[in-house]
């Protein structure tokens, strides 16, 4: 083979390897990130308590991205950022019990209970363990 011969095949060699490696850039591409399981919430809470009595609220999440922050807002003014923590109610009167979770990707969930607290001599049972619900 000549030397011209050569020259015009490495030619055709390395534009032809570079036309082939752009063809696969441009046709490649990579897999999109799997989708985060979306964030779901639970709050549970007595429906019913006295004033000056301890109010359990217990918070669950799942999906989204760990870590989640919680946020308690219980309509008296009093918030918390602890997943689970029991409130005292100093009045009587009906409270919506707002629950709020952030996954570390700012996705964020909220859901409201409402909260009757009554006199500290009003006649009702409650169960002591609300994990029991």
């Amino acid at each position: 083979m000549s030397s011209s011969r050569r020259n015009y095949a490495l030619a055709f060699g390395v534009i032809g390897a570079a036309a082939i490696a752009a063809l696969i850039l441009v046709l490649y591409q990579p897999p999109a990130p799997a989708a985060a399981r979306p964030l779901l919430i639970t709050a549970d809470s007595f429906a019913k308590v006295r004033v000056g009595e301890d109010a359990p609220f217990v918070a669950a999440a799942k999906g989204g991205v760990k870590p989640y922050q919680y946020a308690w807002d219980f309509g008296d003014g009093a918030v918390s950022q602890v997943q689970n923590v029991t409130h005292v109610y100093s009045q009587v009167g009906n409270y919506t019990v707002t629950l709020t979770v952030t996954d570390s990707e700012d996705t964020v969930q909220d859901v409201a209970h409402n909260v009757g607290v009554y006199p500290v001599d009003a006649n009702f049972t409650r169960a002591d363990d609300i994990s029991r619900r």
